[in-house]
């Protein structure tokens, strides 16, 4: 399983949960939570986490969990699938005795996002309080094409998620990335290159390439010929530029080279593209 593979089926939905089973308990389905208010101590199999307003937290199918809250906790919960495969099972499930472990729904491993095969806790998580409240309201009114509504908020949620866990969480270094990505967005018409944008940072061309790498998925020099790449296919779609005229836009003198960067990575030449003024690739 991988995370472009997920089609989240949100079986339960609900505010303002403010007590659990003190006991250990396991879910037949995954859970994951957001914290309102308050705070709480969660036991996620042998694991003790301590949550509080801004939090969230996750667990798989079968994992043991005990909550005990403190001072007004209250939480937005979700209870789901990461596929669509049983969503013919519509009514949630009650939390069973770690006894009954094996009643539980889907059992794989995601092979690129290790962190939705255990479980994990996200402090300061604020900028989802919205989409948890968003899936609860489309739940609870149930109007046509809820569920569809719910899949795609939640799938916004654990890729939030999924990033999170990818990428460093040092201030200075995602500020640092930050800067050298809107660094690439200001200047990708001028001749810029690894070594040109590590200079005007002063670090070493390749601990900028693996921090973009690892903030991105996709390599420095990757990120500023794709960025380059968009704005031609924008200026094919928008203007009555001469192809000369674009690739000088975009940054890149040589025409040759222009035209075979574009077929390599929108699938066809640029000439191509302007005289069939395509929307998308899609339509070849």
């Amino acid at each position: 399983m991988k995370l472009y593979e997920i089609n989240p089926f949100v079986r339960f939905a609900r505010n303002n949960e403010k007590s659990f089973f003190n006991t250990k308990m396991t879910a037949a389905d995954h859970r994951i939570f957001f914290v309102f208010n308050g705070r709480a101590s969660i036991t996620l199999n042998s694991e003790c986490f301590e949550v509080e307003k801004g939090d969230i937290i996750y667990w798989h199918s079968g994992c043991t969990y005990a909550v005990k809250t403190f001072e007004n906790a209250e939480f937005s919960g979700l209870n789901f699938d990461f596929t669509q495969n049983n969503n013919h099972i519509t009514a949630p499930f009650a939390p069973t005795s770690i006894t009954k472990a094996e009643n539980t729904l889907e059992q794989f491993n995601f092979e690129d996002v290790e962190i939705f095969n255990s479980y994990f806790v996200i402090k300061n998580g604020f900028s989802l309080a919205g989409k948890f409240s968003e899936i609860v309201e489309e739940y609870e009114k149930r109007e046509i094409y809820f569920n569809e509504r719910c899949s795609a908020i939640l799938k916004d949620i654990l890729t939030f998620c999924a990033r999170f866990s990818a990428i460093s969480h040092n201030s200075k270094t995602s500020r640092l990335a930050q800067e050298v990505l809107l660094y690439i967005r200001n200047n990708y018409k001028t001749g810029i290159t690894n070594d040109i944008i590590a200079a005007h940072f002063s670090y070493h061309p390749n601990y900028l390439n693996n921090l973009i790498l690892q903030h991105t998925g996709t390599s420095m020099h990757r990120y500023l010929l794709n960025y380059r790449m968009n704005k031609a296919v924008e200026l094919l779609q928008t203007t009555s530029f001469s192809i000369t005229k674009i690739a000088e836009e975009v940054g890149i003198s040589d025409i040759k080279h222009f035209s075979k960067l574009f077929k390599n990575t929108v699938g066809v030449p640029p000439s191509y593209y302007k005289k069939y003024n395509l929307k998308s690739i899609d339509k070849l």
